[in-house]
């Protein structure tokens, strides 16, 4: 009886969290030839990026594969949009590291929009939230021993407030960032 009992409980926990599992999608824009492409071709060069969307499709979010977004974004409590060239091994001026921090900041969206339950429109505290985590997991990567990640940002955070427009809320969320106590710390330790 104990071991049916048991038994009974394993099924439904694993019926009830893989209900909550995301998966990666085909974008209608997107050909199955190249969709299928791109998971059997870019997952044995860009482990590291698969890795982190493995993370997130855990996390109940979908990633769907569509070409209508310039890199990465993030849309509501449960879908990342990624185009089709991110999967392009080397890249121009986005090595697999770049990508990975990509990820991490649209993933942040996410996790700022269910914190809040989709009740802000504020795009500077949207990217600023994603920002700080996109930089807070690239840094328990580095405690893990994979400094790339945590090294492009500190690479190109600067750059972006350097070359972005004063008013947009990318570069206002970096700049409150980069004054913070936290980004110093990174800094110090991986510069």
């Amino acid at each position: 009886m104990n071991k049916m009992i048991i038994s009974f409980f394993l099924i439904l926990f694993s019926t009830t969290c893989s209900v909550f599992a995301g998966d990666v999608v085909r974008g209608n824009d997107l050909s199955q030839r190249e969709f299928d492409n791109i998971l059997n071709e870019s997952n044995h060069m860009l482990h590291k990026l698969w890795n982190i969307i493995d993370q997130i499709i855990e996390r109940d979010v979908d990633v769907y594969i569509t070409p209508q977004i310039s890199l990465g974004a993030a849309r509501g409590m449960h879908s990342i949009l990624i185009n089709p060239r991110v999967f392009t091994p080397n890249l121009k001026n986005y090595p697999e590291d770049r990508l990975v921090v990509v990820l991490l900041h649209e993933y942040g969206h996410i996790v700022y929009n269910r914190k809040l339950n989709g009740r802000t429109s504020n795009r500077v505290d949207h990217e600023y939230a994603a920002f700080k985590y996109s930089v807070r997991q690239a840094s328990y990567i580095a405690e893990d021993g994979d400094v790339g990640p945590i090294r492009q940002l500190i690479h190109y955070l600067p750059i972006r407030i350097k070359n972005g427009n004063r008013s947009d809320p990318h570069t206002i969320a970096l700049k409150e960032l980069t004054k913070e106590r936290f980004w110093l710390e990174q800094l110090t330790k991986y510069q």
